[in-house]
C-alpha cells in the first residue's frame, strides 16, 4: 500500500515530504462569499493592481510549493504589551502604536537575521489567500518594516513583510483580544486601546509557512513585498467574528481582494526537518525507500522461516520415533 500511495503521489506532483508531515490543510470553509462584493471594488483600481504581474493575494496550492528548511520565525517582544489604537476611519480598520512602545514586536528568521519591526496589523474577511482553492472566514494581517526602513523614501523590495494568520471559527473564544474587539466596533475614528499583546494572535507552529514575493493588496498595490503565511489557523467563537466583522451572513461585508494568477512565481513550504538529518530531503527518501524495502523483504523471510521451523519440527519427530522404537531381544547376563 506504501508504495502505490508514493506512486499515487508523484502522479499528482506532490511534495512526498510535504504530505508525509504537514498536517491537512484543507479547512471546512463556508463557500458563498463573492470577493466582487467588496466595496473598494477593483474595477476602479488602476496601475500595478492591473497591470501588475506579481500580484497578492494568491492560492497557495500544496503540490506546487518548494519545500525549505529555514527553521522557525522569531518573534521578539511579541509577548510584551502596551497601548494602540484602532483606526476606523476605513475598512479594513489599522491597529497601529507599535513602534511608540519601549520595546517594539519585530521577528526575525527566514535564513536572514534581518530584524522587521511590526508597524500595524489589520483583518481582511473572508481570507484574502486561498489553501488548494478553500477561503477561510477571516485573514489577519501583520504588517512588519525592515529596520531602517522610511516608507517614503525607502524600496519596498526586501523592506516590507507581512505576516499572515487564517482564523477558523471554534465553540471557544481567542483570550486575550476583547478590548481589540470593542475598539474595532467603536463609533469613534480612533479607538484606544491601553494595553494589547499581539503574541495571542499567533499561531502555536512558527516552522511551517508559505512564502513568496507578491504586493500590498489594496491600492497602489506595491510589488516587492515579502509575504509570509501561516497555514495553521487560530481558533475565534462566532461571536467573536460577529463583533469584529459586522453581520458575516451579509456578504457585502466581504473585503478581501480576490485572487491574483501567481504568473510562474516561485512559492515555498518552509517546515521542520522533525529530527532528520541536516541533508534534508535526501535522508527522508533514504527512510522511505528502506520502508519500502523492509515491507518487500518481509513476506518472503515471514515464509522461509516457517517452512525451516516446520522443518525442524518434522526432524525432531523421526528422532523421537527411532529413540521409542522396541529394542531387539537381548539376552541377560548371569549373575555371579
Amino acid at each position: 500500500m506504501l508504495l502505490i500511495s508514493l506512486l499515487f503521489l508523484c502522479s499528482r506532483n506532490i511534495p512526498t515530504s510535504a504530505v508525509l508531515f504537514l498536517p491537512d490543510l484543507l479547512p471546512p470553509i463556508n463557500q458563498n462569499w463573492k470577493p466582487q462584493a467588496w466595496r473598494q471594488s477593483e474595477y476602479h483600481w488602476s496601475g500595478l493592481c492591473v497591470n501588475g504581474r506579481d500580484q497578492s493575494p494568491i492560492d497557495l496550492v500544496l503540490g506546487d510549493a518548494e519545500v525549505t528548511y529555514n527553521g522557525e520565525l522569531q518573534f521578539n517582544n511579541y509577548e510584551n504589551t502596551g497601548p494602540i489604537s484602532v483606526d476606523n476611519r476605513r475598512r479594513p480598520g489599522k491597529i497601529k502604536g507599535f513602534l511608540t512602545w519601549d520595546e517594539p514586536p519585530f521577528f526575525t528568521g527566514y535564513n536572514s537575521s534581518e530584524k522587521y519591526f511590526l508597524r500595524q496589523l489589520h483583518f481582511h474577511w473572508n481570507s484574502e489567500h486561498t489553501f488548494n482553492g478553500l477561503h477561510y472566514p477571516l485573514e489577519l494581517h501583520l504588517v512588519h518594516y525592515r529596520e531602517g526602513f522610511e516608507a517614503k523614501k525607502g524600496h519596498l523590495p526586501s523592506a516590507v513583510s507581512v505576516v499572515a494568520v487564517p482564523f477558523l471559527v471554534s465553540e471557544k473564544e481567542l483570550d486575550g483580544i476583547e478590548d481589540l474587539l470593542t475598539a474595532a466596533s467603536g463609533s469613534r475614528s480612533l479607538e484606544p486601546v491601553p494595553l494589547f499583546s499581539p503574541s495571542v494572535l499567533l499561531p502555536n507552529d512558527r516552522t511551517t509557512y508559505f512564502t513568496y514575493t507578491g504586493s500590498l493588496t489594496t491600492p497602489p498595490c506595491t510589488e516587492g513585498v515579502t509575504w509570509i503565511v501561516f497555514p495553521e489557523p487560530k481558533l475565534i467563537s462566532a461571536k467573536q467574528l460577529e463583533s469584529l466583522v459586522g453581520n458575516v451572513d451579509r456578504p457585502s461585508v466581504g473585503i478581501a481582494r480576490p485572487v491574483q494568477p501567481r504568473n510562474g512565481r516561485n512559492l515555498y513550504l518552509n517546515k521542520s526537518r522533525r529530527g532528520l538529518s541536516n541533508n534534508g530531503i535526501f535522508h527522508e527518501v533514504i527512510v522511505i525507500v528502506l520502508l519500502c524495502v523492509g515491507l518487500l523483504l518481509v513476506p518472503p523471510l515471514f515464509i522461509l522461516w516457517v517452512i525451516r521451523q516446520r522443518s525442524m519440527l518434522q526432524d525432531a519427530s523421526k528422532t523421537s520415533l527411532s529413540y521409542n522404537s522396541s529394542p531387539p531381544n537381548m539376552a541377560l547376563p548371569e549373575r555371579y
